[in-house]
């Protein structure tokens, strides 16, 4: 009998590290996820902020082609975009979300962006 307890003892203690081990991993799984979902909504934020940038200097530039500004920010919600245009320059746009941040260049009916 003193034989068939410390088994049972050794294989529980096994079984609560291993069980254990697949808590810890699973959990750091669905952090990774979530860590990735949320840096992937950010980028596209930006994106659409540093979009609506490229609207609004297009829509200045409509209304007077000769338009230049030096770096304006404008916020919108809980991000905001900064529009650039030099003179004789594309027009340029950043948006920014949390620690996002999308660069975007329009110069003649073309986008161009980056990622950063």
């Amino acid at each position: 009998m003193k034989n068939n307890r410390g088994f049972a003892l050794i294989f529980n203690l096994f079984l609560i590290m291993l069980l254990l081990v697949l808590g810890v991993a699973a959990s750091r799984m669905v952090y990774s996820s979530a860590s990735a979902l949320s840096s992937s909504r950010d980028q596209m934020r930006a994106f659409y902020l540093a979009e609506a940038g490229v609207e609004y200097g297009k829509a200045r530039l409509a209304k007077d082609a000769a338009y230049t500004t030096p770096p304006l920010r404008q916020d919108l919600g809980e991000g905001y975009f900064i529009i650039e245009k030099p003179k004789d320059k594309p027009l340029i746009s950043s948006g920014y979300f949390n620690s996002a941040h999308v660069i975007m260049e329009f110069d003649n009916a073309v986008h161009h962006y980056s990622n950063l």
